[in-house]
């Protein structure tokens, strides 16, 4: 077998190699965030099924879901967390129940309520991560407003078709208005994924996006897609990405 000399110099790929290896995560001090941290996902569908798998997993101390549907058959092939069973029943409750047990430290708490430009400020309040897995635009822009009032970092996403969307709006940062224009958008029918249908892996593939943006969000790990849109589009096995604002 061959050795390398140790004053031979190491190859491009054999020093990102290593680097990988032995590329530290987030530590003790992380996980100590996680475990103090409060994070809100609002929606429970979908996109937020495998989200929200993996946040649980991860152990904040308080995962709040504000959802008020209820869970309906052929939803099921996308919104993993949901059974036969639990057919009519609010998603958010449902959600509570089944991740409870993946967060015996922490509270999981399943809010069936819709949000509105009423009521976000009060639902999202003590966040230190609000996530917006909704889908219609009116509910999208009451989130990204409340948390531009409460100074609280927004992970965002979408799913429509084989589409999919997924970034970061932090403090002075981009915003809801860099990626849609809110009057046509709000003007128009827009793309839902009950009308148009969603391709249950993309649910899976920006879920789990979002997921890590939270985590690295939490503990201060990593480079989060502030200011940069993340696109995927799985009918084209395409993903890129965007710059947004200024």
């Amino acid at each position: 077998m061959h050795h390398k000399h140790p004053d031979q110099p190491d190859s491009p790929g054999a020093r990102a190699e290593r680097q990988f290896r032995h590329r530290p995560l987030w530590g003790q001090a992380g996980i100590d965030r996680l475990a103090s941290s409060t994070v809100t996902v609002v929606g429970a569908g979908g996109l937020a099924c495998p989200l929200l798998t993996l946040l649980a997993a991860a152990e904040p101390g308080v995962l709040r879901i504000i959802d008020d549907d209820v869970v309906e058959r052929h939803n099921l092939a996308r919104q993993t967390l949901y059974r036969e069973a639990d057919l009519g029943d609010r998603k958010a409750v449902v959600a509570a129940g089944v991740l409870q047990p993946m967060m015996p430290c922490g509270t999981v708490a399943g809010i069936a309520e819709t949000i509105t430009a009423d009521n976000a400020d009060r639902l999202l309040g003590g966040s230190d991560v609000v996530v917006d897995t909704s889908d219609n635009w009116p509910t999208r822009f009451a989130v990204a407003d409340a948390c531009t009032r409460l100074g609280l970092a927004l992970v965002w996403g979408s799913v429509v078709a084989f589409d999919g969307m997924c970034t970061v709006f932090v403090p002075g940062g981009a915003t809801i208005d860099d990626v849609v224009d809110r009057d046509s958008v709000l003007a128009a029918p827009g793309r839902q994924g009950g009308v148009e249908g969603t391709f249950s892996p993309l649910c899976g593939q920006v879920g789990s996006a979002m997921a890590g943006e939270v985590v690295k969000l939490v503990t201060g790990t990593g480079t989060i897609l502030d200011r940069r849109l993340q696109v995927w589009d799985t009918a084209d096995s395409t993903v890129r990405l965007i710059t947004l604002g200024r």
